[in-house]
C-alpha cells in the first residue's frame, strides 16, 4: 500500500509541472481572497481550500495545485501529520476562509443562474399555464 501511494505522489507531482497557469490563478484567488494570520490555524487545509477554490473557479482544483499556489503566495504552512498524509496546513484567519466560501457559494449560483437561463425554456404563457 506504501508503494503505491508514493507512486501516485511522484505522479501527482509529475502532473503538477504542467499546471502553471492554473497555478498563478489559483496564487491570484488565494490573495485575493485570504488573510494571513502569525500562527497556523488548524481550521484552515489545504484540502478544505481546494474545495472553496473548485466552487469559487468552477474547476477541478488539484490539492498539489492548491497547495504550491498557496507556498507560492507567501502563506506560512506546515504539512499535516503522518508519513502519507497529503495535506497542509496554512496560517490563514478563518473569517476570511468564511467570506471565501460564501463568495465560492455566490459564484457557484450565478454559474448556474447563466446555466439555467441558457439551457432551460420557460413554457410560454397560454390557457394551460403561465
Amino acid at each position: 500500500m506504501r508503494t503505491a501511494r508514493l507512486a501516485e505522489h511522484r505522479e501527482s507531482r509529475s502532473l503538477l509541472r504542467h499546471h502553471g497557469e492554473h497555478v498563478l490563478q489559483l496564487q491570484d484567488w488565494l490573495t485575493e481572497h485570504m488573510e494571513p494570520r502569525k500562527t497556523l490555524n488548524p481550521d484552515v487545509g489545504s484540502y478544505t481550500l481546494k474545495h472553496i477554490a473548485e466552487d469559487y473557479l468552477g474547476d477541478y482544483v488539484s490539492n498539489g495545485e492548491l497547495i504550491a499556489a498557496s507556498i507560492l503566495s507567501g502563506f506560512e504552512h506546515r504539512r499535516g501529520t503522518g508519513f502519507l498524509n497529503p495535506n497542509v496546513y496554512f496560517a490563514i484567519r478563518t473569517p476570511s476562509k468564511k467570506s471565501a466560501r460564501m463568495a465560492a457559494n455566490d459564484a457557484q449560483e450565478s454559474r448556474s443562474q447563466r446555466w439555467r437561463a441558457e439551457h432551460l425554456r420557460v413554457a410560454p404563457a397560454g390557457p394551460f399555464g403561465g
